[in-house]
């Protein structure tokens, strides 16, 4: 009877008042979310009509009329709920985001602290994931980080906060610290496992180390075995989550708190280098009020990122750069090579388990593919290029292995429609989440995405003897309107390589230069595990770079250690 008397206004009132209940109360589990996805899609078929609702009457004048508590659920309910069921989320972000900016700036003119940290991630989230580009990192800086650094400034007067001071502490041993928002075994945490393993084996004696672990239950929680890994180590471990009172109040904890609470941790424990990974309120917070005497950013997902009082950047890398110095994002890099961990990269496994995956798939094929998140496959430009490269290799498929592709949500609803439009969907498998030592083994050649690259995957992949085809120095997406001219700025950095064109490369200069050399690859080296093996090892510059890193700790401790040192 509610639906069909004056059915919109029905509607408007079923979104004001479920938008006030905790979101994870009504669904409650993975089951009954899909229940309640068939409900409300049947209800509300697009999610534009959803949106409008919450930008119109949710998100308007009356959103301030509401508790906090009240005002989270409501966020919470875009991010929980509309995110998952709904498959099309450009439009959540094309809607939304401009609105949750609106309300963060308010939110920061009310002094309304609570609310505006509460913002950060939802408003990071949704625009980073269906944006991640130089437009989408600059955006970021602009929009959220910037606005709450200048905020988160000027509230050391306000919670008298102790002040730091860029001296260093007299204390026999320097001690650095890492902020880190989750401790799992992602690409980010293999590089610091890896990193300290070196510190604490071969590093100076008058440093310690400390992780202080947000443990962002926004995401997933931290995994205890990848904890015990640290502590092994000798490295100090401190749970910022853990440090709350009301650390078991799912997601309505006091951001606040938890940002004074690891600041006042910081500042007792007397940490004279503060590392932090950034995209966090917490390391915003940290870096903003001055929480140690010499405050690091460390480059791992964007090269833009800047807020107050950041002394100096690092980034790691597989080879050796030019003074040691990287230029990325307007800002100078100090850059230590990183060590490839033998065990971490190229562990044993079981070969009997890689020929049971091997024969799930068409006999006598070459398997194609990727490992990382799905979104990355989400490129015209790429799908395109595997399309080519297909249809000139019929004996080819294609494994797509990573997350996002589950019930249609995310960026896996366009790359299905868009390889049906190629004529590929049947050679194109979704794997997903997956153990990527053991596909390491099961992909025959992995093509690196573009514009967005593959991270610690393809190192782990390349560690294996892995055959990698990449597009040639940093992607932009320029770059890739025109598939066969080369940009002038690749023909610049790399002159002296240009000459170079043969096809017995692992690298390329343009898509259809990609192209190009994959079929050559294809054709002529996979013929059997052999001859691609010793392809790598004679072709692939990065893979013996590798090798020269693997377990050579030494240099990486030296490196990292001199970076800090002449900067203290």
């Amino acid at each position: 009877q509610l639906f069909q008397n004056k059915q919109q206004e029905a509607k408007i009132d079923f979104i004001k008042r479920l938008s006030l209940i905790d979101p994870h109360k009504v669904p409650g589990s993975n089951t009954a979310l899909e229940d309640f996805k068939i409900f409300f899609t049947k209800i509300f078929p697009k999610n534009t009509e959803v949106l409008n609702i919450l930008k119109k009457h949710v998100f308007d004048e009356s959103f301030w009329s509401k508790d906090l508590t009240q005002q989270k659920c409501s966020i919470l309910w875009v991010m929980s709920v509309y995110w998952i069921i709904y498959p099309n989320q450009k439009n959540i972000t094309d809607i939304i985001y401009p609105i949750w900016i609106k309300i963060l700036n308010q939110a920061l003119n009310k002094d309304q602290t609570e609310l505006a940290f509460f913002l950060y991630y939802p408003c990071q989230h949704i625009q980073l994931l269906i944006n991640e580009s130089t437009e989408g990192k600059i955006r970021v800086v602009k929009d959220i980080e910037t606005p709450l650094s200048n905020y988160n400034y000027n509230l050391t007067k306000k919670y008298n906060l102790n002040q730091v001071k860029n001296k260093l502490t007299q204390q026999s041993k320097k001690r650095i610290a890492f902020v880190y928002p989750r401790l799992v075994l992602n690409s980010p945490t293999k590089v610091l496992l890896s990193l300290l393993k070196s510190l604490t084996s071969h590093g100076p004696n008058e440093y310690e180390y400390y992780i202080y672990d947000l443990e962002a239950i926004e995401t997933t929680p931290s995994d205890p075995l990848v904890i015990e890994s640290f502590k092994k180590l000798g490295v100090h471990y401190i749970n910022n989550h853990q440090l709350l009172e009301e650390q078991n109040n799912g997601y309505y904890f006091s951001y606040l708190d938890k940002c004074l609470k690891i600041r006042e941790s910081i500042t007792q424990q007397h940490i004279d280098v503060l590392i932090g990974v950034g995209v966090n309120i917490q390391t915003n917070f940290l870096f903003s009020t001055r929480s140690a005497p010499m405050q690091v950013y460390w480059w791992h997902g964007s090269e833009y990122y800047n807020v107050k009082n950041i002394d100096i950047r690092i980034v790691h890398s597989r080879i050796t750069a030019q003074n040691n110095i990287i230029n990325a994002g307007n800002f100078d890099y100090n850059c230590f090579v990183s060590v490839s961990d033998k065990a971490m990269y190229n562990p044993p496994i079981d070969k009997s388990i890689v020929s049971k995956i091997r024969n799930q798939y068409p006999a006598n094929t070459i398997i194609l593919g990727m490992i990382g998140r799905i979104k990355k496959m989400d490129s015209n430009h790429y799908l395109n290029t595997i399309a080519a490269i297909m249809d000139l290799n019929p004996n080819t498929i294609f494994l797509a292995c990573g997350a996002g592709n589950i019930n249609g949500e995310g960026p896996y609803d366009n790359i299905v429609k868009s390889l049906k439009k190629l004529g590929i969907e049947d050679r194109v498998y979704f794997t997903g989440q997956i153990n990527p030592h053991i596909y390491g083994h099961v992909i025959d050649f992995m093509l690196d995405t573009f514009p967005m690259r593959h991270g610690e995957a393809k190192q782990e992949f390349l560690a294996k003897k892995g055959l990698v085809l990449c597009l040639k120095g940093q992607v932009y997406p320029e770059d890739l309107d025109n598939s066969s001219d080369v940009p002038a700025r690749l023909v610049e950095t790399y002159k002296e390589k240009f000459n170079e064109k043969g096809l017995n490369r692992t690298f390329a200069y343009s898509i259809n230069d990609y192209i190009q050399i994959a079929d050559h690859l294809i054709k002529n080296i996979l013929i059997n595990k052999q001859k691609k093996e010793i392809f790598v090892e004679t072709h692939n510059e990065e893979y013996k770079n590798m090798i020269k890193q693997m377990d050579c700790y030494q240099e990486t401790a030296k490196g990292f250690i001199d970076i800090i040192n002449s900067n203290l």
